[in-house]
Parts: C-alpha cells; sequence; structure tokens
C-alpha cells in the first residue's frame, strides 16, 4: 500500500531536516568578537561623533534639495522674462550669470576644396 505524502507532510519533512542546518550554519558563520576594542568613554565620544556626522549629513541633504528648488524658481523666472519680452523659445538664462543668450550655433561643415577630395 502506497501513500502519496501531502504537502504538508513535504513541508514538515524539509522543516525537520533544514533547521538543523540552518542552526549549525548560523553558529558557524556568527561573528568573531572584535579585536581592539575602544574604552567605554572612547566607544561614547565614538557614538556622539557618528551622530554629529549623520546629522550633518541630513543637513546637507536638506541644503541640497533647498538649492535645487530655489535654482528651479530663477531658471521659472527667467522663462518668465523670457515670455513677458517674446523673445524666442530658444534663448536662454545662464544661472550664473544673469545673462541671456541664444545657444551656439552649431559649426557647419566646411565646404572641401582642393587638396580635401575634390579635384581642381
Amino acid at each position: 500500500m502506497s501513500h502519496k505524502p501531502s504537502k504538508r507532510d513535504l513541508a514538515v519533512a524539509a522543516a525537520v531536516l533544514l533547521l538543523p542546518a540552518a542552526f549549525v550554519w548560523g553558529q558557524a558563520t556568527a561573528p568573531a568578537p572584535p579585536k581592539y576594542e575602544p574604552t567605554e568613554i572612547q566607544r561614547l565620544r565614538l557614538e556622539v561623533k557618528q551622530r554629529d556626522a549623520k546629522l550633518a549629513q541630513r543637513d546637507l541633504a536638506d541644503a541640497q534639495a533647498r538649492f535645487q528648488a530655489a535654482v528651479a524658481a530663477l531658471m521659472a523666472e527667467g522663462d518668465a522674462v523670457r515670455e513677458a519680452n517674446k523673445w524666442p523659445k530658444d534663448v536662454a538664462l545662464n544661472p550664473d550669470t544673469l545673462v541671456f543668450a541664444e545657444p551656439p550655433q552649431a559649426a557647419k561643415p566646411a565646404a572641401p576644396g582642393p587638396g580635401k577630395g575634390e579635384k581642381p
């Protein structure tokens, strides 16, 4: 008489087989204690400096976001000035110099002259 295992039976068998292996693997990969351990006072000083650095990083991210918003507002104001003066759409504001200019024209390819593939 053959008994076909159910999904539940297979799950229980897998758990029974894998749990001890996972436990042994977890024990084998436990981190070794640190070789160099600062004193408690040194550790506390390091934690304070680490916290200060994280706060400064957050402040930097906030300042970067404010800067990007300010540049976007400057460029939007430049667009408004361009439209108010009815300048062409390709006229752009340089945010560093506050000068409006058309983009530089692409250099036209030089006409081939003598010696450049053309017979005189």
